[in-house]
């Protein structure tokens, strides 16, 4: 899946390297990290080799100063998080009456 800036979506749950301490990572580098199951939008994204990065509008962290790289604001997996499926009201609105009348009409004996 490949996100585009300004795309909303929804965190499904952090994914990183095996045997990752997600608390003791957040304490030391005092970062926020997006909460399952809340909808953010994609405010950059970045090609991480076999996975997608994205950055959200929702979450700016501070720079911070990696062993192997420059120093940057943390990215997230972009395979921690899926599209946001929006549906209008109206077409929720049609499908319940259409249910409804569904309901209302008689069976055939």
């Amino acid at each position: 899946m490949t996100f585009r800036i300004g795309q909303k979506v929804v965190c499904v749950g952090l994914k990183g390297k095996p045997g990752i301490d997600w608390a003791s990572w957040l304490s030391y580098w005092k970062v926020a990290l997006p909460k399952r199951g809340s909808v953010y939008v994609v405010r950059d994204t970045r090609d991480g080799g076999e996975r997608q990065l994205i950055r959200l509008v929702e979450i700016i962290n501070p720079i911070v100063e990696w062993i192997d790289s420059p120093p940057t604001e943390p990215w997230f997996w972009s395979i921690g998080f899926r599209p946001l499926i929006e549906r209008s009201t109206d077409t929720g609105m049609a499908m319940l009456k259409e249910i409804l009348e569904r309901s209302r009409e008689p069976e055939d004996a």
